[in-house]
């Protein structure tokens, strides 16, 4: 599914700016009258009492020049309705004007294992200000059901693993993940300045970037409404837009919608690769993805994490499966074997059902006795 194109939680993709930097007291020589991005992102401040030395001159200087505007407080564990108020007071001459940011991660926060401690921050900055901030966190730890109960922003790090990185209109791994700013690199360069940067991209017009700033809650994209007609699902945004021929994440599930804006049910094909799509009963989302062990028809089936159907070998929970190829007419694509497989010249057993704890499908190793007869298989299953 790498190839998904998303809609992003606020706008249309094809209507976003392009690049943009975060910087801090590390960037403290930075003249951004000789950098070239549409939004700078600052820190304000840190904990309850820290202010960054550079904030006051960098920020004002990306005012000055026209940027888009962010400032962002560093959550560290000291109290979160302290931590609030601190970065409420500091930034106050551009509320309004810049989007505030909340930055979550491990480093120098006692808090960041508790995510119930940076719902009381949200809370208390919404209370002390009205706004509804933004919220920036690695992928792997992000919390992505609060941003979505708050309405907050999605500032999301994911880089790919390069040392040196420079202006990417489509950064790597663009699209696996719904976000309204992808941070993609924390080494990076621009000309005009000699030394790291972190490099952003952001899927807001300015005229978004500007309203979020004003404090408009970003749930007209991430919280849509859910319509019943009597073909089928579909979801309607705030605007009134809804989305037609792509993936759309909801609620902490992903959703196809066909070419009349439908979502789809049961197998559907998309980039040649086969999906499930829950039906009505199932015990999950109706029109939702499915992933993991699948039983349709009297066959297994298995989806991977990312939704599309697995075929050959497979290895799930230390075990290994065969699960069809389309040229394979014994079943159904995609279905697992059991019982013997000749493949490839060799021989192998999958167990035609669980036993003594191991999974039916599951390929044998090792003298096994099968009907009667004592056979050995090597470690890769053959039959020797």
């Amino acid at each position: 599914m790498s190839a998904r194109r998303l809609r992003p939680s606020v706008v249309h993709t094809e209507r976003s700016i392009v690049q943009g930097i975060d910087i801090s007291h590390w960037q403290n020589g930075i003249d951004l009258d000789a950098v070239d991005v549409d939004f700078v992102i600052v820190k304000a401040t840190e904990g309850y009492d820290y202010v960054s030395p550079q904030f006051s001159r960098q920020i004002k200087q990306a005012e000055r020049t026209g940027r888009l505007l962010g400032a962002y407080h560093y959550v560290n564990g000291d109290g979160a309705a302290a931590e609030a108020r601190h970065f409420a007071k500091t930034i106050k001459p551009w509320l309004g004007k810049a989007i505030p940011m909340l930055d979550w991660e491990g480093n120098r926060n006692d808090a960041f294992n508790d995510v119930r401690y940076l719902e009381k921050v949200v809370k208390a900055f919404i209370d002390e200000t009205g706004i509804v901030p933004f919220i920036y966190a690695s992928r792997y730890y992000y919390p992505w059901s609060l941003a979505e109960k708050y309405g907050c922003g999605k500032w999301v790090a994911q880089y790919d693993g390069t040392k040196r990185a420079y202006r990417q209109s489509s950064p790597a791994f663009e699209g696996e993940f719904v976000c309204d700013i992808r941070q993609y690199s924390g080494t990076g360069r621009l000309p005009g300045y000699e030394e790291d940067l972190d490099l952003d991209k952001a899927y807001l017009t300015p005229e978004d970037w500007r309203r979020l700033a004003a404090g408009e809650r970003t749930t007209a994209r991430i919280a849509p409404k859910w319509i019943a007609s009597s073909i089928g699902w579909w979801i309607q945004y705030a605007d009134g837009s809804y989305p037609k021929n792509e993936w759309c994440h909801v609620g902490g599930r992903w959703y196809r919608f066909d070419e009349r804006g439908y979502a789809v049910r049961g197998w559907q094909k998309v980039d040649e690769k086969w999906y499930w799509f829950h039906q009505k009963g199932e015990g999950a989302p109706e029109c939702s993805m499915a992933t993991g062990w699948l039983k349709r028809g009297g066959w297994w089936y298995y989806l991977n994490p990312k939704g599309d159907m697995a075929t050959g070998w497979k290895k799930v929970d230390g075990a290994w499966y065969w699960l069809r190829c389309a040229d394979d007419k014994t079943g159904p694509e995609g279905s697992m074997a059991t019982g013997w497989l000749k493949l490839d010249g060799n021989w192998y057993y999958l167990r035609p059902s669980r036993v003594g704890g191991f999974p039916e499908g599951s390929m044998v190793t090792g003298r096994r006795i099968i009907d009667g007869t004592s056979y050995v298989f090597d470690g890769s299953g053959a039959l020797v």
